[in-house]
């Protein structure tokens, strides 16, 4: 292989390794290794890498070097097409039951809805009443519509990361998914029960940033599920905001 075609695929690689980081659906770490290999014939940084990943990893080495001659045999293009399929096909298998599947839909409901029940139940009352509120905020049959959509959804997005090998390997981002779910049902009772508008504040500030941390790992475990979670992650700033207003307005 020429020099300069080996200096292009290595720095092909190493550009699909970065991004293979951020996108399951690629093998970033393979196609990461197999750029160091590539450019360490011609790169003495790469070399001295290459070296150290032989000897540490032999395993990992030979997976990267099979990579390199189905490279050089199909071409790079034939070569991530195969990578991506495989890894499409290795997603879209499904290791539970459909009817696990289906009663894990519904605990997952059960479970949004019961601590949607549990935050309802630090209703606002005469003192939310008699607040003085900003222009923008809404009117109060708007939260409890609003709500319900959002609990659905963010059930839907918990089941579509836990549905396909459970709790198994899905640990993060569901142990992320309960941490916010907790906060969500603690800010009513902070805001309304105990109408500690600064303290229900700070809560909906951690609440955001667990959120904002369970949509990314819910986007790389499944898309479909960080997009679900879009609008919760939307209308809880909103809230922050209000919280943020009302504590201001009303100190």
């Amino acid at each position: 292989m020429p020099r300069w075609l080996r200096l292009t695929l290595g720095s092909i690689c190493i550009l699909l390794g970065i991004v293979g980081s951020f996108l399951p659906i690629l093998q970033g770490w393979l196609f990461f290794l197999l750029g160091i290999f590539l450019l360490s014939r011609d790169v003495p940084l790469f070399a001295r890498i290459a070296h150290w990943l032989r000897a540490r990893f032999p395993r990992t080495s030979r997976l990267a070097d099979r990579l390199h001659i189905r490279l050089h045999r199909k071409g790079v293009r034939h070569v991530i097409k195969e990578e991506v399929a495989n890894m499409t096909n290795r997603q879209l298998k499904t290791y539970l039951s459909r009817r696990k599947q289906i009663g894990g839909l519904i605990g997952w409901l059960l479970l949004c809805f019961a601590v949607a029940w549990i935050g309802s139940l630090a209703e606002p009352g005469q003192w939310y009443a008699e607040l003085r509120k900003p222009k923008f905020n809404p009117p109060d049959w708007v939260f409890p519509v609003v709500w319900t959509i959002l609990y659905a959804l963010m059930a839907i997005a918990a089941w579509l990361v836990w549905r396909r090998t459970g709790f198994r390997g899905k640990r993060i981002p569901l142990v992320l998914f309960f941490t916010q779910l907790a906060l969500n049902g603690l800010w009513p009772w902070l805001f309304f029960g105990f109408q500690a508008t600064g303290w229900a504040l700070l809560e909906i500030v951690i609440l955001w940033a667990f959120l904002l941390l369970t949509l990314v790992s819910f986007w790389i475990e499944n898309p479909t599920a960080g997009v679900l979670l879009s609008p919760y992650l939307a209308w809880v700033s909103y809230a922050a905001l209000l919280n943020f207003v009302l504590w201001r307005i009303n100190a």
